[in-house]
């Protein structure tokens, strides 16, 4: 008996097969229907196929799997049970997700193990069958919900968990600061695309200024003109990030490669040089081929 249990439990099953016609060969009508399958004939000759597939219209599909999915390029037709979610028909499964029916984390009344259910979230659909916290739940529906000083703001998604930022627009930060990824930051960290009171640089978003109290004190950041970059700013002052050596520029990690520690008037900054004078020891500087100069011990890994 547990034997022929075993035998059933783990039989192979039958997968039906549909040929499939490519750019480099053509399936035939009798092999198409031999396999049980449906064939779209050619217009030009009607013992081939354009393609091969479990339907040609809906009502060759079953009640379960109503739709006919199209052919593609590597694939026949299929019948399916959804395309859209207008497809689904009942009420605690109406999301089409993954060419299923599934339940959303309001249909199935989800209760969370962690966190609060997200209103935001209330149409998400379920794409195991079950739903589970990070597809329903989060940190919080609104900023009430957010009782940490440090991340007072509720960022919330349709498509991700709510979480509590420090910020979720740069009108939450101050005059020195944009919001980027949840949290006040330095123009030269946030966005491309410059926002707030962060103006176009050379390579990045820069603060104006005019003297260091107009800088963001918390990253100590200096107010000087970057030699490398004065012809596209005019040799007007931006706020710029301190250093101590060419690893506090980002070198050699290539996301900032384009920076060297320079030192100016004093001043000890991330930039670019134009002459060997913009250091203060025996380094040189040296053109890189992004038409930038960086202090030559820099381009050492």
């Amino acid at each position: 008996m547990f034997r022929s249990m075993l035998a059933i439990q783990f039989a192979p099953l039958v997968v039906s097969y549909c040929p499939t016609s490519s750019f480099w060969s053509t399936v035939t009508k009798e092999d198409c229907e031999k396999a049980g399958c449906k064939c779209s004939e050619l217009f030009n000759d009607p013992t081939m196929c354009s393609s091969c597939g479990e339907c040609l219209e809906s009502t060759d599909c079953s009640q379960s799997h109503p739709v006919c999915r199209g052919p593609s390029v590597s694939y026949g037709s299929q019948c399916v049970e959804c395309m859209e979610s207008s497809d689904c028909t009942s009420p605690s499964n109406p999301v089409c997700n993954g060419l299923e029916c599934k339940p959303t984390c309001s249909t199935s009344n989800y209760q969370c193990k962690t966190g609060m259910r997200v209103d935001a979230l209330n149409n998400h659909a379920c794409a195991g069958g079950e739903c589970v916290d990070r597809e329903c739940c989060g940190q919080c529906n609104g900023d009430g919900d957010c009782a940490d000083s440090g991340a007072p703001r509720c960022q919330t998604s349709a498509y991700a968990p709510s979480q509590c930022k420090e910020c979720t627009s740069n009108d939450h930060c101050d005059a020195k600061s944009v919001c980027y990824s949840g949290k006040c930051s330095a123009c030269q960290d946030g966005d491309s695309v410059c926002s707030g009171a962060c103006v176009a640089g050379r390579f990045e978003c820069e603060l104006p200024c005019t003297q260091d109290s107009d800088c963001r004190a918390e990253d100590g950041e200096i107010c000087a003109a970057n030699p490398g970059e004065a012809d596209s700013t005019g040799g007007a002052k931006r706020c710029q990030r301190p250093c101590s050596s060419n690893q506090d520029c980002g070198v050699p990690t290539f996301s900032d490669v384009l920076h060297t520690c320079l030192e100016v008037n004093g001043q000890k900054f991330c930039g670019q040089c134009m002459e060997d004078g913009h250091f203060s020891s025996s380094q040189t500087c040296q053109q890189t081929s992004y038409s930038t100069g960086r202090c030559a011990d820099s381009l050492a890994v």
